[in-house]
């Protein structure tokens, strides 16, 4: 969330995805994000009131986020989980859980036609600070191939 925030995605993917967060990851994200004034943190917000991103707000005994999310996946029918932490992909991977990172988005968009060539590479281009080189790489590779 807070690196497609960051490179100024989370607007466009909110817009053209379900996005839902349980409300442990609102309170790690926002509001603990608000408390340290940082910016990401207000702009979630805005778009938690604002009805681009949803929140969760059913009742489960995890403190923590990553498991809150683990816990509504496996009680609702979502088709991915939206992640950039890698030991969190780790154990998305052995519960047999679908998961997207980042860049995926931008491919994604590009795919459906809702950003063009030119717009899917700027847009990586802005995401690139934040992800790893692998990441960037083969985004950038599947974007030239289907261009």
């Amino acid at each position: 969330m807070i690196k497609i925030t960051k490179s100024g995605l989370k607007k466009i993917v909110c817009k053209n995805f379900n996005v839902t967060i349980p409300s442990r990851v609102k309170e790690e994200v926002v509001n603990a994000g608000i408390k340290y004034d940082y910016e990401d943190a207000y702009i979630i917000d805005s778009n938690i009131r604002n009805g681009l991103i949803e929140v969760e707000r059913q009742k489960s005994k995890f403190k923590k986020g990553e498991q809150q999310i683990l816990n509504i996946f496996q009680s609702k029918k979502y088709d991915a989980v939206a992640t950039d932490d890698s030991r969190f992909i780790k154990i998305l991977k052995l519960a047999n859980i679908n998961y997207i990172i980042p860049s995926v988005f931008i491919v994604l968009l590009f795919n459906k036609g809702i950003i063009n060539f030119e717009e899917a590479c700027k847009k990586l281009d802005d995401l690139a600070a934040f992800i790893s080189d692998d990441e960037y790489m083969a985004a950038r590779i599947f974007l030239k191939g289907e261009k």
